[in-house]
């Protein structure tokens, strides 16, 4: 069941009462719309998510959570690794980041090597499993500042290339809860 729908730039009002925003920053600490994700010495972007959750279960009660990423084009060559990681402190639209406020990485997945060097039209959605991370947050145990999604440099994964991924301008990303039973 979807939680939350993380909407690209903008504040709404969710299911879940999530508010979030996207937004890319650099590691110099633009902050820019460049809509893809790379992490190349010199030359490293991630995709933060901003927001609040509330209302979420107890952790107890949360079986499983999945980020779903939407992907317009990954690589062509070669699988992508992604790492999700919580900011440890808030950050604002269009304001530099310092990447050092990112914490260990708390969730991997990988997206495969794309068949063709074409865009997916419509945008694929990936899913990334962040239930350590959300259950966390709903312990309390951590502040949640959003997240942020960056790729994760894995010679097994990717052979040795540099990859990138690209995202769409619209498309939202959505956390996704299922819940134990309580019967």
């Amino acid at each position: 069941m979807p939680v939350a729908v993380l909407a690209p730039h903008d504040a709404l009002r969710a299911p879940a009462a999530a508010r979030v925003g996207l937004l890319d920053v650099c590691s110099t600490g633009a902050a820019e719309e460049n809509h893809y994700l790379k992490w190349k010495e010199g030359d490293m972007w991630a995709l933060l998510i901003a927001g609040e959750l509330s209302d979420l279960p107890a952790a107890r009660e949360i079986a499983a959570a999945r980020l779903v990423l939407p992907v317009t084009r990954g690589h062509a060559k070669a699988p992508t690794k992604l790492g999700v990681v919580l900011p440890k402190a808030p950050f604002e639209k269009d304001k530099a980041y310092d990447f050092k406020n990112f914490s260990e990485m708390v969730a991997t997945g990988v997206v495969p090597k794309q068949p063709t060097e074409a865009e997916y039209k419509p945008a694929k959605d990936f899913t990334v499993d962040v239930t350590r991370a959300v259950k966390m947050i709903a312990a309390g145990d951590t502040k949640f500042h959003g997240f942020a999604i960056r790729e994760v440099p894995d010679r097994s994964v990717d052979d040795g290339w540099t990859t990138r991924l690209d995202l769409p301008r619209a498309a939202p990303v959505q956390l996704e809860l299922d819940v134990y039973d309580k019967r």
